[in-house]
């Protein structure tokens, strides 16, 4: 995706999820919305309209790849 100018809570937003989730997924923002997607190249891409939305929706996604 191409650059996209973060607001200073948006840069937050995605360096804490970064922090946390950046071993798995690349994550970033774009026009106002948040992305995941896994460095492994598995799965679909994750998209939401908060840092928090994201957060959950990756947290879904590992726990159903931990199921399988």
């Amino acid at each position: 995706m191409g650059a996209d100018i973060l607001t200073p809570g948006q840069r937050r937003a995605v360096e804490a999820l970064a922090s946390t989730w950046g071993h798995l997924y690349d994550i970033g923002s774009r026009d106002g919305r948040y992305y995941a997607r896994r460095d492994d190249g598995t799965g679909e891409a994750l998209d939401a309209g908060s840092a928090p939305a994201l957060d959950a929706a990756i947290r879904a996604d590992r726990a159903r790849e931990a199921r399988r």
